[in-house]
């Protein structure tokens, strides 16, 4: 089984405002707006700051499937791993987002509902018809 790798860029630095702005506003991904991948398996790869890495006890992966209307943990990582792994149940869009415990416990953003969805993966396994796309795109040849 092959794992790909999906860039989340809010993981670049591990430096999470308590608050961000709400860009949870898109019900469809656009083109550009979300990564098409044709596997279930894939894992996002983290690099932290290493001026940052001893301040850091945990960095968490939020999911949602109702555009960030409810979000899900759907895994952790402390400093020293390199990428969090995810395994999606079913075809669909997902729509990520990161929260870093730093080692005073503070939560950064402190909320869930505060969150800011880093990275919108559309996962599809199986063929969907361009009019069934999310957009009207057709689907990326294997």
């Amino acid at each position: 089984m092959a794992v790909h790798f999906v860039t989340l860029a809010a993981l670049i630095a591990c430096s999470v405002p308590d608050r961000l702005p709400n860009t949870n506003t898109h019900p469809f991904p656009t083109p550009n707006d979300a990564v098409v991948i044709h596997t279930r398996h894939f894992k996002f790869p983290v690099e932290i700051d290493p001026a940052r890495r001893g301040q850091i006890k945990e960095t968490r992966l939020w999911m949602s499937r109702d555009q960030g209307a409810t979000w899900k943990r759907s895994g952790a990582i402390t400093p020293n791993e390199g990428f969090i792994p995810f395994h999606a149940p079913e075809d669909g869009l997902y729509w990520f987002a990161v929260q870093v415990i730093d080692m005073d416990g503070t939560t950064r953003p402190r909320e869930v509902e505060a969150i800011h969805v880093s990275q919108k993966v559309l996962v599809q396994t199986t063929a969907v018809s361009k009019s069934r796309q999310p957009g009207g795109v057709a689907p990326e040849p294997r």
